[in-house]
This record gives C-alpha cells, sequence and structure tokens, in this order.
C-alpha cells in the first residue's frame, strides 16, 4: 500500500500494535526506502534507510538508556522523529483518539 501511496511523491508510515511494537516505513517514487521496528532495538533497514535512522537517532533511538527506561515512550518518540524529519503537523491528542480505519480487500498474486 504505501508503495503506491508514494508513487508520485514521499510518504511516511508509523503504527503502533496494540501493546507490541512500533514500526515506521518511508518511501518516494513508488519504493520503499526503509524500515524501522521498534522491537528488534535495530536502526532501520533497507536500500536507503539514512534520513530515518538520522530522524529516529535524533529523538534518542537507540541509546540504551533509553531503550531500558519505562519512562521512555516509543510510540510518542515515533511520531515526534518523523514530524522533525518530514515536516509533519499532527494534532496534539491525535493518538488519544480513534484513527481512521481502511480496508483494504485481499488479492490475488
Amino acid at each position: 500500500m504505501l508503495r503506491r501511496l508514494s508513487a508520485d511523491t514521499e510518504a511516511v508510515s508509523a503504527w503502533h500494535l496494540l501493546d507490541g511494537t512500533t514500526r515506521i516505513a518511508h518511501a518516494r517514487g513508488g519504493d520503499v526506502l526503509a524500515t524501522f521496528d521498534a522491537w528488534l532495538f535495530e536502526p532501520a533497514g533497507g536500500t536507503d534507510p539514512a534520513r530515518l535512522n538520522r530522524a529516529l537517532e535524533e529523538s534518542g533511538f537507540f541509546l540504551e538508556e533509553n531503550e531500558e527506561s519505562d519512562e521512555w515512550n516509543i510510540p510518542e518518540m515515533a511520531l515526534l522523529a518523523i514530524e522533525r524529519e518530514f515536516g509533519l503537523v499532527l494534532p496534539p491528542g491525535l493518538a488519544n483518539e480513534p484513527l481512521p480505519t481502511v480496508s483494504v480487500p485481499e488479492t490475488a498474486v
């Protein structure tokens, strides 16, 4: 889906799976450049992860003291990272309200 959304532009996706992990993906021109899964405690991977990794590093990711802290809020810091790096402006409290949801029909491969 992100490939299609980024076909003629740039797109960033961040999601938090219930009480599980936080994931971020960055795509441009129909290509997914970087993916990050906070559960793995590793920098983003992909064909061009530099921009996403810079955003994450500047927001405190990859620091051992943050990974071990009970006060470190990964979803919140992930949003901060993409807001700063990609110039996104998300309204305060957005993550505290139900988010729009879209069901994508399964297609045959």
